[in-house]
């Protein structure tokens, strides 16, 4: 469910941002591919600072990552109706599984 107010507070985004720091550093150094701050503006943009929708503010999955193969870093998973596209573009309903972090 996307969210419909789209205001955002600074001392919001300093929270959003000082909850995500550890977290996105210690990913960072274990993976050593991608800048801490890259990520962090990734998860901004993908989430709203973590205020988009349903999945981002109950599971902490900033990124949509759906529950595939292994993930050591996730806590289980949780069933969501997601929007998916079919090879026309055609958008239809489909419940699927993400990761819950």
């Amino acid at each position: 469910m996307a969210r419909a107010d789209y205001s955002i507070t600074v001392e919001e985004q300093r929270q959003f941002l000082e909850t995500i720091k550890p977290l996105v550093i210690k990913a960072c150094d274990r993976v050593g591919r991608v800048p801490a701050s890259i990520v962090a503006a990734q998860a901004i943009l993908e989430s709203f600072w973590g205020k988009g929708d349903e999945l981002d503010a109950s599971t902490n999955n900033l990124f949509g990552q759906k529950a595939m193969g292994e993930d050591p870093w996730a806590n289980g998973i949780v069933s969501v109706s997601s929007k998916e596209y079919n090879g026309k573009g055609e958008a239809y309903p489909q419940t699927s599984t993400f990761w819950n972090y």
